[in-house]
């Protein structure tokens, strides 16, 4: 059997306002806020008041928001390639490309995407020569309507616009990969560990992207029973580094009800519990993104930041895991073993490549089955 065409490997996130100004905010959020999959509204008054109120005024708002995170960050206006969720996007893509373009021969290659900021998704869609196999990653452990499903669609309007659609296929959530919940606690315990403080006194709380109640209880959306599930792993990872380890959902919008407790409600909590000299510090950290999202560094390290500050609490937020070299290796070492592995080292080379677990038994045993799978 032999292996036909090469595999790209597209990293797919959301992406940001292209610029710093009042129309570029308006256009992310009319694509983004417009979209059913976001917010499920639609008719005649939703049309007015999405047209006529909310994309005259609400884009003001943001961009006050943005600039705040922009100087937060020291970054100048208009530069927005250098937001995390640009630059981390593309470090990552550029490592594990070098991992896995290196050890596959040449036969596997790593792209970026955006769905609403340069390179855009749509763009590396009608390219002609993207690979004979794509294999899209979209960057949420969670699976999620608002995110993974949106994507899926985009990724399938696309292809309407190509004779030749080739063999592709999405991978929808890896919140139980083991290696993904692992290297969050070590960097959790690695970042709290540099200070002296006290597990007795400090509190980690993991908060994810808040949605919509009805999402989640109506549609049945499997985001909140990922989540409960990535908390029940990293909290067992954890044993007993933190006083208390809390589930907490952030970023909530509009007047409706979301799914709770909502951040807000319990930092506030944790304030109080100060008084009685039970808690004097909270760690934080989102495991909803691989690379934060502007939303997530605003309403998290910059406003929670400076609530905690205020009332005396010591506060240490920690970034996603972005780009960081043992994590670009992990995510590497899983696509091989779980998608491309046995059938680029295996079947057109007798004695394989080196790399260690590959001449197993069992995985060699399973080669024509992953093969026919994936070709």
């Amino acid at each position: 059997m032999e292996i036909r065409g090469k595999i790209t490997i597209v990293l797919v996130q959301m992406g940001t306002p292209r610029s710093l100004d009042v129309q570029s905010v308006r256009q992310y959020l009319k694509a983004f806020l417009g979209n059913r999959r976001v917010i499920d509204k639609g008719g005649l008054l939703w049309k007015i008041f999405f047209y006529g109120f909310l994309l005259v005024i609400y884009p003001y708002f943001s961009l006050r928001k943005y600039q705040k995170l922009w100087r937060y960050k020291g970054i100048s206006e208009g530069n927005s390639e250098k937001l995390s969720m640009i630059e981390d996007t593309k470090r990552l893509a550029l490592k594990m490309h070098r991992n896995l373009h290196a050890v596959t021969e040449g036969r596997v290659s790593v792209r970026y995407a955006f769905l609403f900021c340069s390179p855009t998704l749509q763009e590396l869609l009608a390219e002609k020569d993207s690979g004979s196999k794509l294999l899209f990653l979209p960057q949420f452990p969670q699976y999620s309507e608002s995110t993974t499903a949106f994507i899926v669609d985009e990724i399938m309007k696309g292809f309407q616009k190509r004779v030749n659609i080739p063999c592709f296929e999405v991978v929808t959530s890896f919140y139980d990969l083991p290696e993904w919940s692992s290297y969050i606690a070590k960097k959790i315990s690695t970042i709290s560990a540099l200070s002296a403080r006290s597990k007795q006194t400090e509190v980690l709380i993991l908060s994810y992207h808040g949605i919509p109640r009805a999402q989640a209880e109506i549609k049945r959306d499997l985001y909140i029973a990922h989540c409960e599930a990535s908390t029940l792993k990293i909290r067992e990872l954890l044993q007993d580094r933190f006083l208390l380890v809390l589930q907490t959902y952030h970023s909530k919008w509009g007047r409706g009800e979301w799914v709770t407790p909502s951040l807000q409600s319990v930092i506030e909590e944790i304030v109080l519990m100060k008084k009685y000299g039970k808690v004097s510090h909270i760690t934080l950290f989102s495991p909803s993104f691989t690379v934060d999202s502007l939303e997530t560094q605003i309403d998290l390290e910059c406003d929670v930041g400076e609530f905690m500050r205020k009332h005396g609490m010591g506060f240490t937020y920690v970034p996603a895991i972005g780009a960081d070299d043992e994590w670009a290796h992990a995510y590497s070492e899983w696509l091989l073993r779980a998608y491309i592995g046995v059938v680029l080292f295996l079947i057109t080379n007798s004695g394989g490549l080196s790399m260690p677990g590959y001449n197993d038994g069992i995985i060699w045993k399973s080669v024509e089955l992953i093969a026919n799978r994936l070709f």
